[in-house]
């Protein structure tokens, strides 16, 4: 990989992992809220949706370790697994708070927080394609 395409390819990996890490931490802080007081999360089959979500973000942020190490293509199949229940039930929440049908935990603020897991997961996406467009440039 070219200097130019190497170091860039460090900073959008970079950037994921911080980023999926810090969510990550939120969830978890989220999953230890719900499971202590009052619950917070919706709940599908007995299961907090918060639960499933801090799995999904936790596979990600592996995903991103592994990419740093150069290892894309292993940790293309663990970023997918990780994304896809992350985004489907934050499209599922988002569309439901849009229709007032949701239940998803509000900020302090008052945003749902489906909403931000759909925005950082959005980025999460374009960074991830991002990699893949520079690892393609190597051959």
């Amino acid at each position: 990989m070219q200097k130019p395409f190497k170091f860039l390819y460090i900073v959008l990996n970079l950037i994921g992992l911080i980023l999926s890490s810090y969510v990550t931490i939120q969830v978890f802080n989220l999953s230890v809220q719900h499971l202590k007081g009052p619950p917070v999360c919706p709940v599908f089959l007995g299961i907090p949706l918060c639960i499933v979500v801090l799995i999904s973000y936790k596979v990600m942020t592996v995903a991103w370790f592994i990419a740093l190490l150069k290892k894309q293509n292993s940790s293309s199949t663990l970023f997918i697994f990780g994304f896809t229940p992350a985004s489907l039930f934050a499209v599922i929440g988002s569309t439901g708070e849009i229709f007032s049908m949701g239940q998803c935990p509000h900020t302090s603020t008052g945003i749902p927080k489906c909403y931000i897991s759909f925005g950082v997961l959005i980025v999460l996406a374009f960074l991830w394609t991002g990699l893949i467009v520079l690892k393609k440039t190597e051959l």
